[in-house]
């Protein structure tokens, strides 16, 4: 039943991609046929012939996304490191800034899945290269560090600490080091729902938007349905009249959300 499914959505795949008036190289199908046949019991990855497929696509920014897309269903470890090795070296031949960090970004987070090993690898390429290059905005730095930090805090602390002297960029480490400060307070509070009221009106904010998140995804937040809708309304009558306003539609689908999954233990 489920080899007969995959064979149905692989036949769907190769039928609409390329699509009409997409893009026409087949860099979507690379991806699609290699996340069906990575995922389906018993099937086989070719590392060969999909370095051959890959490299076929033409631009660098593009091999990068598809090597460490791929990556992550590789049959073994070597394979894996190997592919966000190839993804990395891809994006250092990318000249546009922002489609580097952008690929960057991605090698970063699937390495995480793949291969864990080249992670402190990556972030050390990650942070020369913003700093190589001469214009790695705070927003950049933001991200990449928000991102590391999810997995791996002590390497985000690391990464921190690789940035200059340069002036911008010492006011950048100012503000990262607050923010980091407010990501650990926003995940005790997580935890600890008596700390969301010791969130300051940016933190609550980020907090409630990050309880939609898992909300709208469907992650699974082992509370039951009055805790849940206490705390988003705590955070929601927290809010400025601006933000209160911004939110006021997603606070409308949380809530229906939650009343929709009131009759199991989780939200």
């Amino acid at each position: 039943m489920q080899r007969a499914l995959w064979n149905e959505i692989a036949d769907v795949v190769n039928e609409q991609l390329p699509m009409v008036g997409g893009i026409q190289h087949d860099g979507y199908k690379i991806a699609c046929m290699a996340m069906i046949e990575g995922s389906k019991l018993g099937g086989k990855l070719d590392a060969e012939q999909l370095k051959h497929e890959i490299e076929a696509i033409g631009n660098h920014a593009d091999q990068a996304f598809l090597y460490a897309h791929v990556a992550c269903y590789m049959p073994n470890t070597t394979q894996k490191s190997e592919f966000i090795e190839l993804a990395v070296q891809k994006t250092e031949g990318i000249d546009y800034t922002f489609d580097k960090f952008n690929r960057f970004t991605l090698c970063m987070q699937d390495s995480f899945v793949a291969a864990k090993s080249k992670v402190k690898e990556i972030g050390k390429k990650v942070m020369d290269s913003l700093k190589s290059d001469g214009n790695g905005a705070y927003s950049d730095y933001q991200r990449m560090l928000d991102l590391v930090r999810d997995h791996d805090e002590q390497l985000a602390d690391t990464m921190l600490e690789m940035l200059d002297d340069d002036p911008a960029r010492v006011q950048y480490k100012k503000r990262l080091r607050l923010r980091m400060h407010s990501n650990r307070k926003i995940e005790a509070a997580k935890n600890d729902l008596v700390q969301v009221s010791h969130l300051n009106n940016d933190e609550q904010v980020r907090f409630f938007e990050k309880q939609m998140e898992y909300l709208v995804k469907n992650k699974t937040i082992a509370r039951d349905f009055d805790t849940t809708q206490s705390v988003l309304k705590q955070v929601y009558l927290h809010q400025s009249l601006t933000h209160r306003m911004q939110s006021c539609t997603s606070w409308k689908i949380c809530t229906r959300r939650i009343k929709q999954t009131r009759s199991t233990t989780h939200c």
